[in-house]
């Protein structure tokens, strides 16, 4: 959408939003809109633990502070959530697999000015991540230990990476 505008692109824990990833999604949770509509009516306050659980179910390979430190994480930020403004934030991510898929074609001006920034263990598939790697031209490939968590718990790996990448295209 703004060629001329980016001149590169950092995509940090993602999956590429091609067809073939867009078609998994949907298959994956097509009950979106039956939790929707569960969270948009049902007994939010029952739900508080149930979503911390699932969020914490992202947790991979890390360490016993790094979990303690999620699981606070979760508690705080669903803390003083209400219901409605959950619902959105769950509803806008559930429209991603109502997205129009993206084709290599949208990237080629950025061709050598992406950083790819993937956990080794994320929710999105290694075939998502593979998607994603084919839709970019020449990307740099950097992964992180850990899962989908990982761009909170290791926040010090994910800026270094993205610091290292920025003073090697410094003066391009």
């Amino acid at each position: 959408m703004y060629h001329g505008e980016v001149g590169g692109l950092v995509l940090i824990s993602t999956g590429g939003m091609d067809e073939n990833t867009l078609k998994s999604l949907k298959k994956k949770y097509f009950l979106a809109p039956v939790m929707l509509f569960i969270m948009k009516h049902g007994n939010y306050k029952k739900m508080k633990p149930k979503l911390i659980k699932a969020g914490m179910s992202h947790i991979r390979n890390e360490s016993k502070e790094e979990i303690a430190y999620a699981q606070d994480m979760f508690e705080t930020i669903f803390k003083d959530y209400k219901q409605e403004k959950d619902v959105h934030i769950s509803s806008l991510l559930a429209d991603l697999m109502n997205q129009k898929p993206v084709t290599a074609d949208d990237f080629a001006q950025l061709k050598g000015n992406i950083l790819l920034i993937l956990p080794d263990q994320d929710f999105f598939s290694g075939e998502m991540q593979k998607n994603l790697i084919q839709l970019m031209h020449n990307p740099e490939i950097q992964y992180v230990s850990g899962g989908h968590l990982s761009t909170v718990l290791k926040v010090d790996a994910y800026v270094r990476t993205i610091r290292d990448c920025l003073s090697k295209h410094q003066g391009k």
